[in-house]
């Protein structure tokens, strides 16, 4: 689990109480179940971008501030070298995602097309049979 995953999970469970909900309210709202969005809250899981703007829109706050800033980077000896860190902004995280999305959907349109080859040379298979 990344420092950053925990972070954002943290300033998301504080944006949450800041709002006055409840667990359950939150995810009830982004039609997710209690136990999966615990999970975000408590960085089991990594939260997508996307989830994380609907969260920010969710609690009325801007999405960055749901983002860890340098002084959240725990490699660091002291503010002045926390403040050289580049910052990563929500579209940067958005991006990495989109890239991920991109790569599964690579993989699962290859798969499809090897099963609609393999199809159509059973149905070939057939004919001639």
């Amino acid at each position: 689990m990344t420092d950053d995953r925990k972070a954002i999970s943290a300033r998301v469970r504080e944006a949450r109480k800041a709002a006055k909900m409840t667990q359950q309210e939150v995810a009830d709202l982004i039609f997710m179940s209690k136990s999966n969005y615990q999970k975000l809250e408590s960085a089991d899981v990594g939260i997508p971008g996307e989830r994380l703007m609907e969260l920010a829109r969710l609690f009325n706050i801007p999405a960055q501030s749901l983002l860890p800033g340098p002084a959240e980077y725990t490699n660091t000896t002291s503010h002045a070298e926390a403040s050289e860190l580049p910052q990563q902004t929500l579209e940067e995280y958005s991006k990495a995602h989109l890239i991920d999305i991109v790569k599964h959907q690579g993989e699962t349109i290859s798969n499809q097309k090897k099963i609609i080859q393999l199809l159509e040379f059973r149905a070939g298979a057939d004919e001639q049979n």
